[in-house]
């Protein structure tokens, strides 16, 4: 990859496709600052795959394949048919944890201000790579605590009836941190102290609940939710930081009215000695997810099938019939 000083897009017409994530937050904010994008279009993945947003020469594409139907594509993921079309107009690191940080590098000289949002780059790659300590879980302060108040992994929007969405809070971050990269401020703007309110309200009750939910078998840790009226706020490392011998976690729960039931299986970033791909063992039941996490469903009658087959996955190492019975 190299660098980049000239205006590939007009800020006229160009328009920002990203996901409504932390990383699409940053991406949005530093492709605006540099009055290289004047509209941005948070969508899912499934809507480019499939066609179902129309996509135009000037578009900048972030997070997703190449396509010769846009102006310009940034991605730090090597994913099928990425490297196919016009390697100018495509622009991507695989070493980059987030695709901030590859938008950065890029247009890294044009910044006036590299020091001071570098530290909001810096959060889009820890995000990425899932590097944070006990404590950054546990206590979250500054970019880690606005990464996973935005997180909707976090359930923040089970609880309280918040003012606006997700997708239209990124959006007014990105109009706030366009003009300041002062995360503190950032903190307590009312929608963000609205969802801040609740993560705290909720930490020792989220705690408990992972304790009382809970049962370690072998290497895995299984989290039952099926009986819980609701699941408290808080992120989605709490139970890795909670219980640092296991590698992997399986949670269950019912889907709507229990019509399904819900696994989602994931790697602890604490012990990273799980070598499985879990999105890969969740694709043989019907679901999908990455090579760290993954989830899938099947019919109310198989729920114990198919809880029992994916922790069977998941050891490492094989555990007394009697440590499974206790989940059965």
């Amino acid at each position: 990859m190299t660098e980049n000083t000239s205006d590939t897009a007009s800020p006229e017409t160009a328009r920002l496709i990203s996901e409504a994530d932390f990383d699409g937050l940053v991406c949005a904010v530093l492709l605006r600052r540099l009055g290289l994008i004047s509209e941005i279009c948070f969508v899912h993945p499934q809507d480019v795959t499939e066609n179902l947003i129309s996509l135009t020469p000037v578009d900048v594409l972030v997070g997703f394949p190449f396509r010769d139907d846009v102006g310009l594509v940034f991605n730090h993921e090597l994913v099928a048919g990425l490297m196919s079309g016009d390697h100018e107009r495509h622009v991507t690191d695989s070493t980059a944890s987030s695709n901030a940080s590859v938008i950065f590098q890029y247009y890294r000289e044009r910044f006036d201000d590299a020091d001071a949002i570098l530290p909001m780059v810096r959060a889009a790659d820890q995000a990425g790579s899932r590097t944070y300590t006990m404590d950054e879980v546990l206590n979250p302060s500054g970019w880690t605590l606005l990464t996973f108040l935005l997180d909707p992994r976090s359930g923040l929007g089970r609880h309280g009836g918040l003012r606006i969405s997700n997708k239209r809070l990124i959006l007014d971050l990105v109009d706030h941190l366009t003009e300041s990269s002062d995360v503190d401020e950032v903190l307590t703007l009312p929608d963000v102290r609205e969802r801040l309110d609740i993560y705290k309200s909720h930490k020792s009750r989220f705690e408990e609940q992972i304790h009382r939910c809970s049962t370690i078998v072998g290497n895995v840790l299984f989290i039952d939710w099926s009986e819980e009226p609701t699941v408290a706020a808080g992120n989605r490392f709490v139970k890795y930081a909670l219980y640092p011998q296991v590698n992997t976690s399986l949670q269950f729960s019912w889907g709507f009215e229990r019509q399904t039931a819900v696994f989602t299986a994931g790697k602890s970033i604490f012990n990273r000695t799980c070598s499985l791909n879990v999105g890969a063992l969740m694709l043989q039941y019907g679901g999908g997810g990455s090579a760290d996490s993954g989830s899938c469903q099947g019919t109310p009658e198989r729920a114990g099938e198919i809880r029992r087959e994916l922790i069977e996955r998941l050891l490492t190492e094989p555990v007394p019939v009697t440590d499974l019975k206790r989940i059965l």
